[in-house]
């Protein structure tokens, strides 16, 4: 039986992944998947880029998705920000939305700028086994990273001797693979693989660009974001989520700082910048390794046309 396809489109923040796959999915009868880890989670809209600045874009946020210029946006707002989601979560959520999607005989466009949720979904990476355990991750979502740790240390040594003791999701999951390890004496950690492999191939659209345009590009949002809206936004999750670790993450923790008058504001400025250019160095590090992607230049004026052009010319669409 002859596979469907899944079109990937990748790149760095501001690269222009969204609005690309928007214009596509228009021409082609599309829907699209955002794969990016901190876009789950809802409230949190103007720090992660789901809400476009300057735009023409009419939105609807439904309970399931969005919808974007009459194009069925999925996951956007799948959990709150004080609420435990894996990639694991991510891919059965993904599953469901193919799955559907697909019967719909929808062109679909995985879309986004984490490489690990892309890698769990396409079958580029294995993820644990174990299934996630409700009762246990409401037990540790008030315990503090250093609590986690420590769970984590009295259950596995090993485990924590590897891990990033900041990283609130990972020590959860860690824990959750931990305990169903200690509790089933019989328990093997296997590692699955994505399903999707056996029924869709991805097709890969990479998006590329200098160094200095990816900055100029991130560096213009973030001060159009911090002009319009940022600051309050913040600041009405700190009242809502005061200990949620996702303001310890990119773009917010320097807003945070500044609103607890530990840095001035030119300064959290500068630090959000600094830390976004570390992101787009690390999110092309990672995607250095799809050596199966068409690949294209957005200073190329006709780079749209030339990613139409491929996909009309070489799959049914």
């Amino acid at each position: 039986m002859k596979k469907a396809n899944i079109f990937v489109i990748f790149g760095p923040t501001s690269s222009g992944k969204t609005s690309l796959a928007i214009k596509l999915s228009k021409k082609l009868n599309g829907i699209i998947i955002s794969a990016d880890s901190r876009q789950v989670y809802k409230e949190m809209n103007i720090g992660t880029g789901k809400v476009p600045i300057k735009s023409n874009y009419d939105i609807q946020k439904l309970e399931y998705k969005w919808v974007i210029n009459d194009i069925d946006l999925y996951g956007y707002d799948l959990v709150f920000p004080n609420e435990y989601f894996s990639a694991y979560d991510f891919y059965n959520y993904v599953n469901d939305v193919i799955e559907v999607e697909h019967k719909k005989e929808k062109n679909i466009f995985l879309v986004g700028g984490t490489g690990f949720y892309i890698d769990v979904v396409t079958g580029k990476s294995s993820m644990s086994g174990i299934k996630p355990n409700p009762e246990l991750r409401k037990q540790l979502e008030n315990k503090t990273t250093n609590e986690l740790f420590e769970i984590l240390n009295r259950l596995n040594k090993k485990m924590a001797s590897n891990i990033d003791k900041e990283n609130r999701n990972r020590l959860i999951r860690a824990i959750e693979i931990a305990s169903t390890f200690n509790n089933a004496k019989s328990y093997k950690n296997e590692q699955i693989s994505s399903e999707l492999t056996k029924y869709f191939d991805f097709i890969y659209l990479g998006l590329t660009a200098n160094r200095e345009t990816l900055y100029n590009r991130v560096d213009g949002w973030l001060d159009e974001i911090w002009k319009n809206g940022l600051l309050d936004e913040t600041k009405y999750l700190l009242a809502k989520y005061k200990n949620s670790d996702k303001l310890n993450g990119l773009v917010y923790r320097s807003v945070v700082e500044f609103l607890n008058n530990n840095i001035k504001e030119e300064e959290a400025i500068q630090k959000s910048k600094y830390d976004l250019h570390h992101y787009i160095r690390r999110q092309e590090t990672w995607f250095k390794r799809y050596s199966d992607a068409n690949l294209f230049a957005i200073e190329d004026k006709k780079y749209y046309e030339k990613i139409l052009n491929l996909l009309q010319s070489n799959y049914q669409l």
